[in-house]
């Protein structure tokens, strides 16, 4: 059975379009608000503070760079999630030389039982 597709009435149109609009504003609304809000939690920490949650003072300093309508909360939190995801890579890829170095250092005791 086909369904019968009925012009959309000038006064949908318009609904439709002034929801697509509040939403649009409503977007750079919560925005400003975030950057209100990570600008003051972020303006006491220092660069060790930063670095324990994996941002950098230079991270922080570009995303506010952006345009003030943009959330600067979604880029701390992708470079944040990418630069710790890169520090497990590389402690990873260390492991097997770290354990071989010590085996080296140590052949009389069994480290790999510990």
């Amino acid at each position: 059975m086909a369904y019968q597709v009925f012009p959309a009435s000038r006064r949908t149109i318009l609904l439709f379009r002034l929801n697509d609009a509040l939403l649009r504003v409503r977007a750079v609304v919560r925005a400003v608000i975030n950057r209100r809000k990570l600008a003051a939690e972020l303006r006491n920490c220092t660069g060790p503070m930063l670095n324990d949650i994996g941002l950098t003072p230079e991270d922080v300093a570009g995303a506010f760079a952006e345009p003030w309508w943009s959330d600067p909360s979604l880029r701390l939190s992708v470079l944040a999630v990418e630069r710790r995801a890169n520090h497990r890579k590389a402690l990873a890829q260390s492991a097997p030389a770290y354990w071989a170095a010590r085996r080296a250092a140590n052949p009389a005791s069994d480290i790999s039982a510990n």
